[in-house]
């Protein structure tokens, strides 16, 4: 084989190979970054709906220490909350969620809080979203 044919064989085969490798780690980049949003994305989704979650449930458990249950309605955004997180969330998330709901309902049904007598003991009794931001700190962690 004449040198003149060896020497373009040998620059084109050196550019092929150096445009495969830029082609193969933009790719890689690529996939990479576009992973690392996602999975931004999720945990962010998942902050969101968790917060949301410990928001709605605060507020009706507040109702709950002072009033009866007379408007069911004011259980419906929680049990909604609750269900979208059935989608992604695992099941120690949603059985702690559902543990949460089972409280508030039971609170509803009991005897009414005197706010006359309540002082930093009778908060510190009993939280009642700690089993479920645990959970939710622990798949957000694993994420």
């Amino acid at each position: 084989m004449d040198g003149a044919y060896l020497s373009a064989l040998a620059a084109l085969a050196g550019s092929s190979i150096g445009a495969f490798a830029s082609f193969a780690t933009t790719w890689l980049n690529q996939s990479y970054q576009q992973r690392v949003q996602r999975l931004s994305n999720e945990m962010s989704r998942r902050e969101r709906i968790f917060g949301e979650f410990i928001d709605e449930a605060s507020k009706v458990y507040g109702d709950a220490m002072e009033s009866n249950l007379t408007d069911t309605a004011k259980l419906v955004k929680l049990y909604s909350i609750k269900n979208r997180m059935k989608l992604f969330s695992g099941d120690e998330v949603i059985a702690r969620a559902e543990e949460v709901l089972q409280l508030i309902v039971k609170r509803y049904s009991s005897e009414k809080v005197d706010f006359s007598h309540f002082d930093a003991n009778s908060l510190r009794e009993s939280d009642l979203l700690y089993g479920f931001t645990e959970a939710c700190r622990k798949e957000i962690i694993r994420y």
